[in-house]
């Protein structure tokens, strides 16, 4: 009995100098942060950026047979904030991608806040080669971002 007194005492013990050591660190509160941004490789400080690029939830995937579906995440400094809108462009070349001409299938700003599983919508895509893409978003201001450009290769389609 005196036994599990002991530990009753060292475990309340325990439990109020967690409290109180918790309770001694500081939140941030939405003050602090509203007016924080996000700050980019090279240092420059922005308020929203696309990353993550993927196809059929892989990173540069290689010899998918499927039609691709495409996914992102966006980067939004603040609090509400959310996208408003895409663009995807598809390009045949890395050069046209990083110039954000999609002369395989460039999908428009579609207005709607997903970023996941957005199915390609171009002509048919040709087996067994490399295409690359990227991705413009809108958040609920008007503000818009493109991501880095990002590839995929098909595989044997026919």
């Amino acid at each position: 009995m005196k036994r599990r007194k002991y530990r009753f005492i060292c475990l309340v013990l325990l439990g109020s100098m967690l409290l109180a050591s918790c309770a001694e660190q500081s939140l941030p509160t939405p003050a602090d942060t509203a007016d924080d941004s996000i700050t980019e490789n090279n240092g420059e400080s922005v308020d929203m950026y696309v990353t993550d690029l993927m196809v059929n939830n892989l990173i540069e995937p290689l010899g998918i047979d499927t039609v691709p579906t495409f996914r992102w995440i966006n980067n939004m400094a603040g609090y509400a904030r959310s996208q408003s809108a895409y663009r995807i462009i598809v390009s045949s070349s890395r050069a046209g991608a990083e110039a954000h001409v999609g002369d395989v299938w460039d999908s428009g700003k579609t207005v709607g806040n997903c970023n996941y599983d957005i199915v390609y919508g171009g002509s048919p895509l040709n087996s067994r080669t490399e295409y690359f893409f990227a991705v413009q978003a809108w958040d609920e201001k008007g503000e818009d971002a493109w991501s880095g450009v990002s590839k995929f290769e098909t595989g044997i389609l026919d």
